[in-house]
């Protein structure tokens, strides 16, 4: 897990809520919120825009993975703006009838203490916001005879 690159994603939907995920395969996890696939809360109510898209070069960050802290950050960061009813995925539930079991509320109040550390600080530092074109055009240098 050390070093793999992870992206967190912010979804809107229909609802006017929003899904935060996290993957290490972006565009594959995008198509399945966008048809049938993806998660519960993708699966009640219909995915309608990409929001904000994170990458981070994960590492072990104290008590968790770099992903998962910013994963759950993230979703902390739109709970306080858009109200906790509205955020789904990160530890804040599956389903729109769901919310935090006891664990996910151990787990995000775990992560907004860590969100006041120079460690966190540091980490949000080597968070690169990213779009769908600049990772189309890195997936195409990437791929074998294709210049971009």
């Amino acid at each position: 897990m050390d070093g793999d690159i992870y992206y967190v994603y912010v979804l809107r939907l229909e609802n006017n809520g929003y899904y935060i995920g996290s993957t290490k395969n972006l565009l594959q996890r995008i198509k399945k919120h966008f048809s049938i696939g993806g998660a519960i809360a993708t699966k009640e109510i219909k995915v309608i825009e990409i929001v904000e898209i994170l990458r981070i070069k994960d590492y072990k960050v104290g008590f968790e993975y770099a992903h998962l802290i910013l994963e759950i950050s993230t979703a902390i960061k739109y709970s306080n703006d858009y109200g906790a009813n509205m955020v789904r995925g990160a530890k804040h539930g599956k389903g729109w009838d769901d919310f935090p079991t006891p664990n996910g509320v151990k787990e995000i109040k775990r992560v907004n203490h860590f969100m006041n550390t120079e460690a966190f600080r540091t980490m949000m530092g080597k968070v690169e916001k990213m779009d769908l074109f600049q990772i189309h055009c890195e997936k195409a240098k990437n791929a074998k005879g294709i210049v971009v």
